[in-house]
């Protein structure tokens, strides 16, 4: 039996070293970062949803960004440049 896995990678801009995120729910510091993800799945198309969660004044405001993307061969996938 074949299993599906991801793998998130999170980088900060300026530093080389990529994060696996361990979790559905992180916070990270203010910045600039990339995410891409590593599946099982190769050449397959799939939903990408980030929920971006903020405080601005004194209220917690929340964005939904939605869209499919392709895993490439390798099963690599680009979520936020």
């Amino acid at each position: 039996m074949n299993m599906e896995y991801w793998e998130f990678l999170l980088q900060k801009k300026d530093n080389p070293a990529w994060n696996i995120i361990q979790s559905t729910e992180n916070e990270i510091e203010e910045g600039k970062y990339r995410i891409v993800v590593h599946s099982s799945l190769v050449n397959a198309k799939v939903e990408i949803r980030v929920i971006h969660e903020f405080e601005k004044d004194n209220k917690i405001n929340r964005r939904t960004f939605k869209r499919f993307r392709r895993t490439n061969g390798e099963g690599l996938i680009v979520i936020i440049p």
